[in-house]
């Protein structure tokens, strides 16, 4: 439970990340933390039977290694990659953003990461389909 409460305390000692924009439609921002390069990017994906835009975020490193709990910088990739997705959705406020998480304990954190985002945005609420190996999270703006 401490870890829980270091975590969420620490949320707002965040990297220092550069935005890149691809074309209209695509962005990322990178930052590194210790020895790796991290990347969140967002991508139109699709437009949604009611005509709402879904993007998707996905996070990487430059080495193909996403795992990012249990080392020393741990907090602060957390803390960088909540605010970038919560600067780019006040930016763009788009219709629906989508993630996904795999593994047990992936989703566990992105469930409470979620938990935290969410309330800071304001108006989008969180929507979960969740199997027994992988959760996907749409934020999804209320009211839109």
């Amino acid at each position: 439970m401490r870890m829980w409460i270091d975590l969420f305390e620490s949320l707002d000692r965040s990297a220092p990340f550069e935005w890149t924009t691809d074309t209209w439609h695509a962005s990322r921002a990178t930052f590194a933390s210790g020895e790796h390069q991290y990347v969140v990017a967002f991508k139109h994906k699709d437009f949604l039977s009611d005509d709402r835009d879904l993007y998707a975020c996905e996070f990487s490193s430059s080495d193909r290694r996403v795992d990012m709990i249990g080392g020393r910088d741990s907090f602060t990739i957390l803390a960088t990659v909540i605010k970038i997705i919560q600067e780019w959705i006040e930016r763009h406020q788009p219709d629906v953003l989508g993630f996904s998480a795999e593994g047990e304990s992936r989703m566990s954190l992105y469930n409470r990461l979620v938990d935290t985002l969410v309330p800071r945005l304001g108006n989008y609420e969180v929507k979960k389909g969740q199997g027994t190996v992988r959760c996907n999270f749409y934020l999804t703006k209320i009211n839109s």
